[in-house]
């Protein structure tokens, strides 16, 4: 239809209408499923964290979802189906779901949001008494005391859980690779939990290593708030190995575990 001009008749100058504001869509079509998993605990508060899909068969992560987010989750290959999501949130216990790519609501708890989204729901139960959590994101370098950055989130994450926690007492166990005696790169005076600047050497046995790591993650709590009388430390060397010392996969084999003694 024709433009109207508008006229200003105390300037005499013609106003043309500005054309209509169209907001451009910032939502992109879904190509997969619109899934969004919710992390919570038994009554209710939300936890911040991720849900994993992981290939067991394989023994490694496929990708990371965050809760509380809308996923544009791609359809697993065949023998994915149902697809493994893990829920691991340090000071709580693990859940595992088995989702159903094809029909989400084979499983009664998945429902349906007012956006069309599949809402995958976790409810976690705090780690109690007996309880033993491994910190599968606490790595260390090669033989040494010293642990890789990557580390220091689930190290905060710990000394969240306690402060959360008064009544909890735990013991540190410290695990390594071999059982033979080595090199070892140990914590210097300086303390620095996350690189090697600064760090001594010394020659010492595995169960040595396995000491030195179980107190460098009750050192760390201490510098954070926690007392040492609420915490023991316990070495195993070797003598818990979850796979062969020769494997591809022996990293594992160089943890901390978490065990709850007092809640």
């Amino acid at each position: 239809e024709p433009t109207v001009l508008e006229m200003d008749t105390a300037t005499a100058e013609v106003r043309v209408p500005e054309p209509p504001v169209v907001e451009a869509s910032t939502e992109k079509p879904v190509k997969g499923k619109l899934v969004r998993f919710v992390i919570q605990t038994t009554d209710g508060k939300p936890i911040h964290g991720a849900v994993h899909h992981v290939d067991f068969n394989r023994g490694r992560d496929i990708a990371s979802y965050t809760a509380g987010e809308y996923i544009d989750l791609p359809r697993p290959s065949r023998s994915n189906n149902p697809m493994s999501m893990v829920c691991g949130i340090f000071g709580y216990k693990e859940v595992v779901k088995f989702l159903n790519y094809d029909d989400p609501a084979v499983d009664a708890t998945v429902t349906k949001d007012d956006k069309g989204a599949w809402v995958v729901r976790y409810e976690l139960e705090r780690l109690k008494k007996g309880d033993v959590s491994v910190m599968y994101h606490v790595s260390f370098y090669k033989d040494a005391v010293v642990m890789l950055p990557q580390s220091k989130p689930e190290l905060d994450e710990l000394v969240s859980m306690m402060k959360d926690n008064p009544n909890y007492r735990i013991k540190i166990h410290g695990h390594c690779n071999g059982n033979n005696s080595r090199k070892i790169i140990a914590l210097g005076p300086t303390k620095n939990y996350f690189t090697i600047e600064g760090s001594d050497e010394r020659t010492g046995t595995a169960k040595e290593l396995s000491m030195l790591r179980a107190e460098a993650v009750q050192r760390y709590l201490q510098d954070n708030g926690i007392t040492t009388d609420r915490s023991d430390v316990y070495a195993w060397g070797a003598l818990s190995m979850l796979v062969p010392e020769t494997s591809t996969s022996a990293r594992l084999n160089d943890r901390i575990e978490i065990e709850i003694r007092e809640d």
